[in-house]
This record gives structure tokens, sequence and C-alpha cells, in this order.
């Protein structure tokens, strides 16, 4: 499975990508959302772990614009927000799953994203 994340903060996004690494997945890593779209222009991704807010293009403008562009790739959306109409904004605009970008849940990514991949049906794409 090749996933890209898209995480602003360094020791974040690769702590994400060591621990996808070790479950068997191909993890490219960006920091901002103009690399995030030069990336998906190029790379065909099973998923993409999103932040919500990065800089340069915003993560909402990155996950709109794979939709228009039809794209096969699930979206797993990160807010640092617990509220529900920020996830629900989320899927709003495209992403197939939103959740709050808590330490207990970037622990869990690895099996979350081989379901997604997998299996998932999408919501919005």
């Amino acid at each position: 499975m090749r996933v890209l994340v898209v995480e602003d903060h360094a020791k974040l996004a690769m702590t994400m990508a060591t621990g996808l690494r070790q479950a068997g997945m191909a993890v490219d890593v960006v920091f901002d959302g103009h690399d995030a779209l030069e990336h998906l222009a190029v790379t065909p991704y099973d998923v993409v772990v999103l932040d919500r807010d990065i800089p340069g293009v915003h993560g909402d403008d990155v996950c709109k614009a794979l939709v228009a562009q039809g794209s096969a790739s699930r979206v797993l959306m990160l807010t640092a927000s617990g509220s529900v109409e920020d996830r629900v904004e989320g899927l709003g605009i495209g992403a197939d799953d939103a959740r709050r970008a808590d330490q207990r849940y970037r622990r869990r990514y690895g099996a979350r994203l081989e379901q997604r991949a997998t299996g998932w049906s999408p919501q919005c794409h």
C-alpha cells in the first residue's frame, strides 16, 4: 500500500511514517499543501493522511482538489479540533474519514489505513 503523509509537524510526520513503514507500507512524507499537490500529481496513492491545518495550500483545498480530479485515493483527514462539526465539515468537503489527531489515534494509524484502503466504501467520492 502506498501512503502519503501530509503533516507540518516534522516529528509527528516522521513518527507516523516510521510506524506505517514498519507495517509494510510505502510512505512518502510532505510538510505542506503545495508539496502534497505536487506529489499527488505524479504518484498514485492508496491513502492520503492529511492534516487539515497545513501551511501553503490548506488541507481542505488539497482534499477538494483530489475530489475534483476524481482521485481514487482515500483521504483520512486529521484535525486538532475535537469538535464533531469540524469532522463533519471534513467529510463534507470530500474526506473519507475525519478524526481528531490525538496521540492515541496516531498510534493506531497502520491498522486503520489498511482497513480503509482495502475494504472501505468512500462516503463522499
